[in-house]
């Protein structure tokens, strides 16, 4: 991990001339597209890109939603919405489009959103629903089960037959 003020060092290196292996070999980094990398957030970005990116940020499924419609209305390439938005990776952009297009709204949501949605029944009506479906649930396994004992009896039998 390089702190903000080397990255920045490193950048300016980069832009003065100094190759990206040379870079590499003397602040010691492994990646070999991390400089130009940290070359293209510096120019996108400016300082205060290069400034967040130890930060991480987890957008809520409404900032997903709000990227998709831009880039729907706008007719941009995802390194447009991403610039746009500040977001580092077009591919980030591009899976949540794609999970939009296939499983809408709900596949933008986190996996915590997502449980909570399933797992938290709104009415009555919901609540009948969900416990039914895992009344169905438990006979199918306790139907599995049975069939499963009744096979593991019947194979200890004939192995005694034999025996």
């Amino acid at each position: 991990m390089f702190s903000d003020k080397i990255r920045i060092e490193i950048v300016k290196k980069y832009i003065s001339g100094t190759s990206s292996p040379k870079l590499m070999k003397e602040y010691g980094i492994k990646g070999s597209g991390t400089v130009s990398n940290w070359v293209r957030i510096f120019n996108e970005s400016g300082i205060e890109g290069l400034n967040n990116l130890n930060t991480k940020t987890y957008p809520s499924t409404s900032d997903k939603m709000r990227v998709i419609k831009w880039l729907i209305k706008h007719h941009a390439s995802y390194p447009e919405a991403a610039h746009h938005f500040h977001i580092r990776h077009p591919t980030i952009i591009w899976s949540w489009y794609q999970g939009y297009l296939i499983s809408g709204e709900k596949s933008l949501m986190s996996r915590k959103e997502y449980s909570k949605m399933k797992t938290t029944p709104k009415t009555d009506a919901e609540k009948l629903k969900q416990v039914e479906k895992e009344n169905e649930l438990l006979r199918a396994e306790n139907a599995y089960l049975k069939k499963l004992d009744a096979l593991i009896q019947k194979e200890s039998k004939t192995v005694k037959k034999r025996k």
